[in-house]
């Protein structure tokens, strides 16, 4: 029986095929030629083995993933390429975020994504003696020392989403949905409201804090089973507003603050928004239907730092304008359209479901922290645009993730717990 799903698979393949020819298109020139150091070349190599594995990870049984030794041995591994990367992992730009490895650069904080999830769900559906409460601190406490060693790399915003991940699979893994998203909705606004009060200095940020109040009493007369974890919502939120208060003010670095800043008043700070205003006057410039193949001047010209990998798109977008644009996320919509229609086919609070939706939703996310970066509706991150962007590691990563998926759609077809909805 054929394990490959055709759809996820052949679109991951369009799309990557798109971003070799935008990447073809930054470099042809007079001086253009084949050989290990042309970026198009080594990209391709990277997507041929990233098939490789997608097609290996396809054949993958999922059910090995409940086997202990295995997940702690791939907890173990992860640590272990962290803790070497940041001793001695080669230093661009004053950070250390890749190791080499037969000539090949890795970036570990990838593969630690992956990790966090599948350790995560591990602990929460296989470690079934211990309450759910009991498995949420357990897990926060395992994957700590990940976020850590990432943002000690320094790398922040990738510790950042990271943190995000485990908190969506603790949010998947959990039981009362209701109640976990108004839990999340009271958190996020009494923090955020803590948080760009410290940053930004504008009282106005009180007025979000406050109506995280509103709701957490809502939803405290509302339920009286609910009272503890509301009450335990906002005693946490208020404790992480105070430590972003800290980290704020002692621990982030310039230009960490410097981009958060410049998101929200880019007028204030023109040199941290440099690189995302390019990226708009790009994607601007590319029109209806784009300047064409290798006429991307924005890119050609260097006027586009990062224009093969944090800001691919806006140089796709110039040559191949709104149209292009238009069609490559019609692609991306597919994809996931393809994944999580599939999930929803399946039980509900199950390992496997859990597992494909988190790592569907890294892709996911991935996609939209890139896009809004290129579109200058979220600060700049360095996150790279999943399958399109340059780069060894985030290319085989996603290409096994989507392989990882297939082998779950695979194994949950098959088992007999499998109860299509109807």
């Amino acid at each position: 029986m054929n394990r490959v799903n055709p759809v996820i698979f052949l679109i991951s393949l369009v799309i990557s095929l798109l971003g070799l020819v935008t990447l073809l298109s930054t470099i042809l020139g007079n001086s253009f030629t084949f050989g290990w150091d042309n970026i198009f070349v080594k990209q391709a190599v990277f997507v041929l083995i990233g098939v490789v594995i997608c097609l290996g990870a396809v054949n993958f049984d999922f059910s090995l993933l409940n086997y202990r030794p295995l997940v702690l041995g791939l907890y173990l591994f992860t640590l272990l390429l962290l803790i070497i990367t940041l001793l001695f992992g080669q230093e661009v730009n004053g950070a250390r975020r890749w190791m080499s490895f037969l000539g090949v650069q890795l970036q570990p904080s990838e593969i630690a994504k992956l990790t966090v999830i599948i350790v995560t769900a591990h602990i929460f559906y296989v470690e079934r003696k211990f309450t759910e409460w009991f498995k949420l601190v357990a897990s926060l406490l395992v994957v700590l020392p990940i976020v850590l060693l990432i943002y000690l790399e320094p790398h922040g915003s990738m510790a950042a989403i990271t943190l995000i991940l485990w908190f969506v699979t603790v949010f998947l893994s959990m039981k009362d949905q209701l109640r976990n998203i108004l839990l999340m909705l009271i958190m996020f606004l009494v923090f955020a409201g803590l948080f760009a009060l410290t940053a930004f200095a504008q009282p106005a940020y009180l007025v979000v804090t406050l109506v995280g109040f509103i709701v957490a009493i809502f939803v405290y007369n509302t339920r009286e089973n609910w009272q503890i974890p509301v009450i335990v919502a906002v005693v946490i939120s208020i404790i992480l507003g105070g430590v972003g208060s800290i980290l704020w003010n002692n621990v982030l670095s310039d230009y960490q603050k410097q981009r958060i800043v410049a998101f929200q008043n880019p007028e204030a700070n023109a040199n941290s928004a440099f690189n995302v205003e390019q990226s708009k006057i790009a994607i601007g410039s590319g029109g209806i239907w784009g300047k064409g193949f290798a006429n991307g001047t924005q890119s050609r010209l260097q006027f586009l730092p990062f224009h093969q990998t944090d800001f691919i798109f806006a140089t796709y977008a110039e040559e191949f304008g709104l149209v292009g644009s238009i069609l490559l996320l019609i692609g991306y919509f597919a994809l996931f359209w393809a994944i999580f229609s599939i999930a929803l086919q399946f039980p509900i609070h199950d390992f496997a479901t859990v597992v494909l939706v988190a790592v569907g939703l890294k892709i996911l996310l991935e996609l939209f922290i890139n896009l809004g970066t290129n579109l200058g509706i979220t600060p700049a991150t360095g996150i790279p645009l999943p399958l399109m962007s340059a780069g060894g590691t985030i290319t085989i990563v996603t290409f096994f993730s989507l392989g990882l998926i297939q082998s779950i759609i695979a194994n949950v077809k098959n088992s007999q717990m499998y109860k299509p909805k109807s």
